[in-house]
């Protein structure tokens, strides 16, 4: 990556190199981020020229890989040999020194897992304390989203939970549009129990939803 390109970009945050080669295995977007001499976490947040060049390189790593010359998913070190091959591209030198240096150092090897393993363990903990201080939602307010999401449903649907019908399927279709992605399971039940709360009255002598 051109020391000019990063300069321009005042985000620039350079990889921890060490912490990078101390993973099993790479996904498309961290091998493509640290070949390009970037940090993978924040790679999305750099200038559009960065992110452009950044595309660039995933889509040289998805040929490389189509072709064999890298397996999904990717080693470090395979990544690193395959792009030292490649001249005119090469790999970062921090990036290939970091990388040989883990694999050919087991005690080295052996401290970054050991960093990492306490960073993932306080990361499990802080998503635990977050779960314990979440409040869970009240009865009353619960009820009053499920009559609202009963009352939509058959105003716009004119859903039945006694009928067959294909609302699942375009509540579905619906929310995916907006980037929800739901089972068809888990709208039926969340649909099942918001007509339990329907009145009385909104039904008919043989139990069903009354047609306005």
């Amino acid at each position: 990556m051109p020391k000019s390109m990063q300069a321009a970009d005042s985000g620039f945050k350079e990889p921890n190199w060490a912490w990078w080669a101390s993973k099993a295995y790479w996904t498309l977007d961290e091998a493509a981020a640290l070949v390009d001499g970037l940090d993978p976490d924040t790679v999305l947040q750099q200038s559009d020229d960065i992110i452009r060049q950044f595309t660039k390189m995933k889509q040289l790593i998805v040929l490389l890989q189509r072709d064999k010359n890298l397996t999904t998913p990717m080693r470090p070190v395979q990544v690193i040999e395959c792009f030292t091959l490649l001249h005119e591209l090469g790999a970062p030198p921090k990036l290939r020194k970091a990388v040989l240096e883990y694999t050919n150092d087991p005690q080295r090897s052996f401290r970054l897992l050991a960093k990492r393993g306490e960073v993932l363990e306080k990361r499990v903990k802080d998503l635990e304390q977050q779960l314990i201080d979440a409040s869970p939602l009240d009865p009353r307010e619960r009820k009053t989203l499920l009559l609202l999401l009963c009352g939509l449903v058959h105003q716009h649907y004119r859903y039945d939970p006694d009928k067959r019908s294909d609302v699942v399927l375009k509540i579905k279709s619906m929310l995916a549009g907006l980037g929800i992605k739901l089972s068809d399971d888990i709208i039926r039940n969340w649909l099942k129990e918001a007509f339990e709360y329907l009145p009385d009255s909104q039904y008919d002598s043989l139990g069903r939803v009354k047609k306005k």
